[in-house]
Parts: structure tokens; C-alpha cells; sequence
């Protein structure tokens, strides 16, 4: 009985491998393409395409089919895109700020399991470094420190649920200004970044999030419909974001 069912493993593993081999065939051969010629010749498992001088950027994750080479679409091959590109969604949070003509937007970056980061949206007020600099960053409001939640485990204990009016920190600016963040979303809190604390200019680059937190499953979609998509939000604030999240 154990040798039938290691024979049968095996020959359910040999099939998973030539299933693997036969989808490979939907992809272009990353050396071929570079060079122009591929040590593996005709038994090479990818495509050899001929005549492709210019490939186009693929923005969208799902459009690779989870696949980190370059692939053939329609007749073009696209280039491999980041894990960023890959596995979130970008969305916005649009708040009208205390100044006219000021916004104290937040992005939320949604992971494909569910986890999203938070930060400050390039077109909140604080980040405008025209008419201000980010002199602190204090995870401490209403006496409460996010940074004292510790969570531990697979389940993740010890996160604190948070409604969407839940303060998570305040920025404070060099001209005076302060800004309250709200989590925006219903969530539970997974991560506070403390390297804002010791370095608030952080936030001006990728590292520099706020919270990572974590929705109710069954929630993700209206969490979705309720916020700003990254096409609408460039349109809205007329703005070009860069092409990669967090």
C-alpha cells in the first residue's frame, strides 16, 4: 500500500512538471530576447521570438498570469513586472484639508491576502515641501500609544481593532502646522513604522509608511468600492504617480 501510493505521488508529481513545462511554452525566452541567441537552442522551454526590438511595460499584475518572466501578448513581450506591481492595489483616501486648495489624502495599498499599508498620499498638505518640512511624526494620540499594541503568533494576537475614525498618529510640520491621520478603514492594527519616529523624513520615500493593518475578509470589497482608484485620483488631483506602490 505505501509503495502504491509513493508510485502514485510520483506520477502526480511527473505530471505537475510536464504540465509546468507545457505553460512555459506561453513564454518568451529571456536570453533570446536580450542576445539574440540562447544556449539551449530549439530544446529551450521558452519562446524564441525574432525581430522584437521594443517591449512594453506591463503595469497591471494579473495580466502575467503569476508568471515573473517575460511573456507574450498579442504579439508583444512584456517585461517582468516588480512583486510591488504584482500583488497590490492601490487605492486613495480623498480628504479636503483644513486650507483652501489643500488635501490630507492617504493611500492604502492593498496586498492580494488582504493586508493593506497605509501612509501619506503625495498629495496631502504635509508633504509639500514648498511651503513646509515633516518635523515629527508621534504614534502617541489621546494618551494612547500605538506602538505599545505588540502582536505575537500566526493568529496575530494583540492587534487592536480600529474603526475608521481611529487616530493613528500626528504630523507635525516646521511652520506649525498638525496633522491628525485617521486609519480611514475598519481594520486591526498589524505594524506601526517607529523608524518615523527617529527619522520623520522617511516619509518622504517608500519606507516610509505608516501602519500595516489588516480588514475583515469579508469586508475587503466594500472597503474597495469606497475608496479612490489610482487612475481616478491622478485624474482628481491632476497628478502622475510613480509606477510602483509601497
Amino acid at each position: 500500500t505505501c509503495i502504491t501510493q509513493f508510485v502514485e505521488t510520483g506520477l502526480e508529481a511527473m505530471g505537475r512538471n510536464r504540465q509546468r513545462n507545457i505553460d512555459r511554452r506561453d513564454n518568451a525566452c529571456f536570453a533570446f530576447r536580450q542576445t539574440g541567441s540562447c544556449k539551449y537552442g530549439e530544446s529551450c522551454k521558452f519562446k524564441h521570438i525574432e525581430g522584437e526590438a521594443e517591449h512594453k511595460t506591463l503595469l497591471k499584475a494579473n495580466s502575467l498570469s503569476g508568471s515573473y518572466f517575460p511573456k507574450e501578448v498579442e504579439g508583444d513581450i512584456l517585461k517582468p513586472v516588480s512583486p510591488e506591481e504584482r500583488y497590490f492595489e492601490q487605492f486613495f483616501v480623498t480628504k479636503e484639508g483644513s486650507s483652501e486648495g489643500e488635501y490630507e489624502d492617504l493611500y492604502v495599498d492593498m496586498h492580494s491576502n488582504g493586508i493593506c499599508v497605509l501612509g501619506l498620499a503625495p498629495g496631502h498638505a504635509a508633504l509639500d515641501k514648498t511651503k513646509r518640512k515633516v518635523s515629527k511624526i508621534d504614534f502617541v494620540v489621546n494618551d494612547r500609544n500605538l506602538a505599545d499594541f505588540k502582536i505575537s503568533g500566526k493568529r496575530k494576537k494583540g492587534g487592536t481593532w480600529m474603526v475608521d475614525r481611529y487616530p493613528l498618529c500626528t504630523v507635525e510640520c516646521d511652520d506649525g502646522n498638525k496633522y491628525t491621520i485617521k486609519a480611514s478603514i475598519r481594520c486591526r492594527l498589524y505594524e506601526v513604522n517607529l523608524k518615523l519616529v527617529q527619522d520623520p523624513e522617511l516619509v518622504y520615500g517608500k519606507t516610509g509608511f505608516l501602519v500595516v493593518v489588516a480588514p475583515k475578509p469579508e469586508e475587503l470589497d466594500e472597503i474597495r468600492s469606497s475608496l479612490t482608484e489610482r487612475k481616478a485620483y491622478e485624474l482628481l488631483r491632476n497628478t502622475h504617480l510613480a509606477d510602483t506602490c509601497t
